[in-house]
């Protein structure tokens, strides 16, 4: 025995007494050998060292696979260090936990890990493709192939089972890259194809396949990606009135006359009463809703919204200047229509420090653009608890600007238009310019029927999803400013988008909700840390 070590029974059952310390280098030379092997543990890491009869030192992981008890041999105390047997004991009991058998010899000595048989693939794959090609493919599939957790791309293909594909097809899909799980298994099985196994085995797409369906062959639907705009399912709808409960709150109280006493002030002529909600908005809320909005809208990339700085914005022209649109190396000017306009020029009102750049900051400082909106966005899908939306993103939205434009009836062949697309052929080059009449009309189309859902849920019972306790009433109880469902057929209507933007006053539409009550102060939001650009 050593030191003060206890007598321990194992877990493993192992014959003798097993002695448990923190093992040192010192101590291990100082074990003396028995009669019979006998292990000691190492209470640190849980490694064990079984000294034999003739001195030896075996470091081992002793360890339950399947159900039954082994010992995984490191190796001898005299050629590994105490540092370096810890360290691949803990690999050992990582493999174990994954399914992996660390004695597990490959079936050929040669054989490849994924990694590196990824790497082999691409560079096989780009001296077959156009260079600019090939350098836009390759930079796809590497970012894919960098993805891949280290238990699957430190392995080859022998070693891997359908358990340990279905655990990352699994993982993948419940964080809603559903996506990238697709595509990450396309890539997948080109590289196992390309190794030309001989063996009858199968590839892990042709394994899912069997076993999950051919499901997993294909992209999911729009249905379960974009928000629908029919009003048979108003996710739409839904969607921008949580956002709106999450960002200005619910109903308070109704604001009458004897408010106005109460605080002092008189009651001017022809006063009605009001229903007020909380008067304060949520200021990190805010700024995410309006994010949200303008993707909405616009049907930006995430990364080109929250990029977004105010010299990129002409108010006079009505045009924004997108730097840095995805696959174009030059400026694209893209117009915007009123609805986009009035959320910009109230972004602006609304901006706590107007030296700041960025159209849609973050941090205290107001010197960082947002970084994501997968705070809020997560936020408002808990509130609708709607299982036919469970993966909805940023890209979601973008993706329903293009789908509210097919429900509306407008040619497939506007939506790469709208979407700000890159140009495939070299005549399509700068198309937003050349086309600019034509892409302003259809997608002012596309932000109206928007406008027309946002209006509707603001103001009617028949799709407010309970957003407001009660209406604005009278104290008779006669239903004040309460139009009746709109006539998509005329298009004539409330705007809701202008209502949000602060122009109730100005359109003489939804005065007394949100905008009239606000106070000229606002506590200072908690936004996201940002990025720095």
């Amino acid at each position: 025995m050593v030191g003060n070590g206890t007598p321990k029974d194992n877990v493993l059952r192992f014959s003798n007494k097993t002695v448990a310390f923190v093992f040192t280098e010192a101590k291990i030379q100082k074990l003396q050998p028995r009669n019979k092997p006998y292990p000691v543990k190492d209470e640190e890491s849980g490694m064990y060292c079984y000294v034999t009869p003739s001195g030896g030192k075996i470091y081992k992981t002793y360890k339950k696979i399947k159900g039954s008890p082994e010992r995984i041999s490191i190796g001898d105390a005299k050629i590994y260090s105490l540092k370096d047997a810890r360290k691949i004991h803990r690999q050992n009991v990582t493999d174990i936990d994954n399914g992996f058998h660390p004695n597990f010899n490959r079936k050929a000595e040669q054989e490849p890990t994924i990694e590196e048989a990824i790497d082999t693939f691409l560079i096989r794959g780009r001296q077959g493709l156009k260079p600019r090609h090939g350098e836009k493919t390759s930079k796809t599939l590497r970012s894919l192939a960098n993805s891949l957790p280290n238990w699957i791309k430190k392995r080859s293909f022998s070693e891997l089972e359908l358990k340990h594909w279905e655990k990352m097809y699994d993982e993948y899909d419940s964080s809603g890259l559903w996506s990238k799980n697709y595509n990450t298994f396309r890539l997948i099985h080109s590289v196992w194809n390309s190794m030309g196994y001989t063996d009858g085995s199968k590839s892990p797409k042709e394994m899912l396949s069997v076993k999950r369906g051919n499901q997993i062959y294909d992209s999911r639907n729009k249905r379960t990606v974009y928000l629908s705009p029919n009003p048979v399912t108003e996710q739409l709808g839904q969607f921008v009135h949580h956002a709106l409960r999450l960002t200005y709150g619910d109903y308070r109280a109704t604001f009458d006359e004897k408010d106005l006493v109460s605080i002092g002030k008189p009651v001017p002529e022809g006063f009605k009463p009001y229903d007020v909600y909380d008067p304060v908005p949520n200021g990190a809320n805010e700024v995410y809703l309006h994010a949200c909005l303008f993707i909405l809208l616009s049907g930006f990339r995430l990364r080109n919204a929250l990029d977004l700085q105010w010299k990129d914005v002409d108010f006079r022209g009505r045009t924004i200047t997108i730097q840095k649109l995805k696959g174009q190396d030059s400026k694209v000017y893209f117009k915007m229509t009123k609805q986009i306009l009035w959320l910009l020029q109230f972004r602006q009102l609304r901006m706590r420090n107007h030296n700041c750049k960025y159209v849609f900051p973050s941090n205290r400082t107001m010197k960082k653009t947002l970084s994501v909106l997968n705070k809020f966005i997560p936020s408002v899908l808990r509130e609708m608890n709607d299982d036919e939306v469970p993966h909805i993103t940023a890209h979601s939205l973008r993706r329903t600007c293009s789908n509210v434009s097919l429900f509306i009836g407008q040619e497939s062949v506007y939506q790469d238009v709208i979407l700000m697309h890159s140009p495939q052929k070299l005549a399509d080059r700068n198309y937003v310019e050349r086309d600019a009449h034509s892409h302003l009309a259809k997608l002012t189309e596309v932000n109206d029927f928007i406008d027309n859902r946002v209006t509707e849920i603001l103001l009617n019972n028949e799709y407010n999803f309970g957003a407001f306790d009660k209406s604005p009433t009278l104290q008779n109880g006669e239903i004040v400013n309460r139009p009746k469902v709109i006539d998509k057929e005329k298009d004539s209507y409330m705007s809701g988008i202008a209502f949000l933007c602060g122009k109730a006053k100005e359109l003489k539409v939804m005065q007394g909700f949100y905008f009239d009550t606000w106070d000229s102060t606002y506590p200072a939001p908690e936004f996201d840390e940002g990025v720095d650009l």
